[in-house]
């Protein structure tokens, strides 16, 4: 086993960099930016996840635009939360605003990290039947809508391919937890962000949730 960064102190530790560039820029930054804003390495991956957490915490917001350059931007409710805890001197913004690193090497858990570890079944039932619910929901929401194929630019077949390879790697009995999410994260985070008012894209990001309990 070794220490990492606990999922939580990521989002924290994002927010605070969105915070921090939106002090003196307008234009949006893209989750690598932040990422290279860190002051330890971590995986696009769990940056990845952590944006679209804060996302669906209406603390951040994702614009895209053919005109203008996409990125993440800090929403008022985000700021305030930066805010508040800066004034917080035990708080974790208070903390990773005087040293960065070494809060973030503080704020560590004890555990298999994901790109490792093994889940089986018979320990992590109810996050798997609720990945699997979500799943189902999911492909039965994208078989009804007309709109996949052309907000996707991709065949509604193939979108329905990853949920079932997904599908069929969470039924057996133990799955390496790192080749799920390398399977359905990146089309989750489409859906996600392509149908952010709907119901795919509700589901798209509870999914996500659902994957974060078992990191």
């Amino acid at each position: 086993m070794r220490n990492f960064i606990s999922q939580k102190a990521l989002e924290d530790a994002l927010l605070f960099e969105l915070f921090d560039h939106s002090q003196d820029r307008d234009e949006p930054i893209e989750a690598e930016g932040l990422r290279q804003r860190l002051p330890v390495a971590v995986s696009k991956t769990r940056t990845d996840m952590a944006m679209i957490e804060l996302q669906n915490q209406s603390l951040v917001h994702y614009e895209t635009s053919e005109y203008e350059l996409n990125g993440y931007s800090i929403l008022r409710r985000g700021y305030m939360q930066v805010e508040k805890g800066l004034s917080e001197p035990s708080d974790f913004f208070a903390k990773y605003a005087r040293d960065k690193e070494e809060t973030l090497s503080l704020s560590t858990l004890n555990v298999i990290p994901a790109s490792d570890r093994i889940v089986t079944r018979s320990d992590n039932l109810p996050a798997i039947k609720e990945i699997e619910s979500r799943l189902k929901d999911l492909e039965s929401e994208i078989k009804k809508s007309n709109s996949v194929e052309e907000t996707l630019d991709e065949p509604k077949g193939a979108v329905l391919a990853e949920i079932d390879a997904g599908e069929a790697l969470v039924a057996g009995e133990s799955f390496r937890l790192s080749k799920l999410i390398g399977l359905i994260l990146p089309l989750l985070r489409k859906l996600a962000d392509k149908f952010s008012s709907g119901a795919i894209g509700k589901l798209a990001g509870e999914l996500i949730e659902a994957l974060l309990k078992l990191i």
